[in-house]
């Protein structure tokens, strides 16, 4: 069984996007990446990630924003929850 630390990675910019998600695939870690706050929140609850990195500023409507605060109502839920 493979027991790879998991990381969501969500931003907007591509470039950043890639290199980050190539540099963390390199340490040995399991990226989930998404572009945008729908897909970056279906795979926050799919996923289950141990850390959460997120361009806070996305996009003109603040995704990035948004997207942080459905991960921290998230993991209080989780939290309640153990």
């Amino acid at each position: 069984m493979d027991n790879k630390e998991k990381i969501l990675l969500a931003d907007d910019y591509i470039d950043v996007f890639a290199d980050l998600k190539t540099i963390l695939i390199k340490k040995g870690y399991e990226v989930h990446s998404e572009m945008n706050k729908i897909e970056g929140i279906e795979k926050l609850h799919s996923a289950k990630p141990d850390l959460a990195i997120s361009d806070i500023m996305a996009n003109k409507n603040y995704e990035g924003f948004k997207l942080t605060q459905q991960i921290l109502k998230s993991s209080e839920k989780l939290l309640k929850h153990e």
